[in-house]
């Protein structure tokens, strides 16, 4: 007669498959207390609560909001504070708007201030190569140099550095000329007034091409659609 099979093993019970201690480490986290903190007032491991979280898509989103909620309890505290006191709202301004309100040093230069810079390189290698490919070449490696001088995200923020198209070029020169040429003789006209004078020649050259255009397709007049 063959004996009865031997009763199976129960493997070890799992430590977070108590509501109580679950509840437990939520609050704790959502404190700010942590996740060492939590997992050893409950006594298990860190990784004890990831596997928890991974097998078990409720305590995961618990999880989550815990987080969550133990950043906006400071921020909520600090948004209250700045009604009262500078420091709290100077220190806020400098985490959420640093291009504005970040210290920084005089030599430093903000994103917006290396793209401007970039995009003048740019422009200068633009009016000075006739060849597109090798001006396509150059502009690549100048992105290559600033993601590996500021990082990827930093060159993100600034944008890759693209010059502007040929007929801005053009009157970008076309006002350097004027304005040296004003300077030259000694005329007392302002930059604006430069600058308004040059807008009106894009203008006009606008609806020029604009009526060239025009000619062109009133004298090649598309062939009409067979029936």
């Amino acid at each position: 007669m063959n004996s009865p099979n031997p009763p199976r093993s129960v493997g070890r019970p799992r430590s977070l498959a108590d509501p109580y201690k679950r509840r437990e480490v939520c609050s704790l986290i959502g404190i700010g207390a942590g996740y060492d903190e939590a997992a050893r007032h409950v006594g298990c491991s860190v990784a004890t609560l990831r596997r928890e979280a991974d097998r078990d898509p409720a305590f995961a989103e618990q999880l989550a909001s815990a987080e969550t909620a133990s950043g906006l309890s400071p921020l909520r505290a600090l948004r209250s504070a700045v009604n009262n006191n500078w420091r709290a709202a100077a220190w806020l301004l400098e985490r959420t708007c640093p291009q504005r309100f970040a210290l920084r040093k005089p030599e430093s230069l903000s994103p917006s201030d290396v793209r401007t810079l970039l995009d003048e390189v740019a422009n200068i290698m633009a009016d000075e190569c006739t060849d597109d490919a090798q001006l396509e070449r150059m502009c690549s490696r100048l992105d290559d140099l600033q993601k590996a001088r500021f990082g990827q995200y930093r060159a993100t923020l600034q944008g890759d550095p693209a010059p502007k198209s040929a007929d801005e070029r053009y009157y970008d020169k076309l006002q350097r000329e004027i304005e040296e040429a004003l300077g030259a003789v000694d005329m007392d006209v302002s930059a604006k007034d430069v600058r308004t004078a040059i807008a009106g020649m894009e203008a006009y050259d606008r609806r020029a091409a604009e009526a060239r255009r025009e000619n062109i397709a009133l004298q090649n007049p598309s062939p009409p659609e067979a029936a």
